[in-house]
């Protein structure tokens, strides 16, 4: 199964992926959108935008060129949190 085909599977309740049952599959979700953000560092922040959108995730921006922003404390598995310098993205994470 390719990553795309993984990322918009659904588990067998047929929830998508995005909606964890149990704090396993949460775990699960996590480490997978890790790796995924892996695969947009040193991407502009607007190919990485696009990229992670199409792959089905919410995306936001908590750093750029040094200024932090205000973000909620809520943690999602299927967000990708991006810290962006002189336009590309540096830093990438699940939250």
């Amino acid at each position: 199964m390719t990553h795309e085909n993984e990322d918009r599977a659904a588990n067998p309740q047929g929830q998508p992926l995005g909606t964890p049952r149990s704090r396993s599959e949460f775990e699960e979700q996590m480490a997978r959108t890790n790796a995924r953000s892996r695969e947009l560092l040193g991407l502009t922040a607007d190919k990485a935008t696009e990229l992670a959108t199409g792959w089905g995730y919410q995306v936001r921006i908590v750093r750029q060129d040094g200024d932090w922003f205000v973000l909620t404390m809520d943690l999602q598995s299927r967000r990708i949190n991006l810290e962006i310098e002189n336009g590309l993205l540096v830093q990438a994470g699940a939250g």
